[in-house]
């Protein structure tokens, strides 16, 4: 498996709220997802958060054998959600949160789990790249149409 990765903050002077990672067998990226100025529900923050996840995630990936992505994912959201449960409101629905793209190698299998606005390339022998993205994301983000328009013809 060959693995490019590059991350920039998305502005300057303002940490980079991605986490990016590889083992030999499994690749993580955490995309951080938060609303700005709100450290009175979080003192941590979407950099601390993606980089807790994304690490934490990385080393379930490499010591647990045999479980699927999306158990090994909650475990790991479990784990960074305990680490501030304490001191953040962690149910408050603007704390931090993520995208999350895992790639993994299971003998001759891949696995893959793509979670929100990150996407997966895959080169493939022969044939044309895989691309893989969530498809939720594209219904999510659709304007949403008021219930009289619903009603309205055409």
């Amino acid at each position: 498996m060959r693995v490019t990765m590059t991350s920039v903050a998305a502005r300057t002077g303002r940490a980079n709220e991605d986490f990016v990672g590889a083992v030999p067998t499994a690749v993580v990226l955490i995309d951080g997802a938060g609303i700005p100025c709100t450290a009175s529900i979080c003192r941590h923050g979407v950099a601390w958060y993606a980089g807790r996840l994304g690490s934490g995630l990385l080393g379930l990936l490499s010591r647990v054998r045999g479980r699927s992505l999306p158990a090994l994912l909650a475990e790991a959201i479990e784990q960074v959600t305990d680490d501030h449960r304490d001191t953040c409101d962690v149910a408050d629905p603007v704390s931090p949160s993520a995208a999350v793209a895992v790639l993994r190698l299971s003998g001759d299998r891949i696995d893959y789990l793509v979670l929100g606005d990150s996407f997966l390339v895959l080169d493939r022998v022969d044939r044309a790249p895989l691309v893989v993205s969530d498809a939720r994301e594209v219904v999510i983000s659709r304007p949403r149409r008021s219930p009289e328009a619903a009603r309205s013809p055409g």
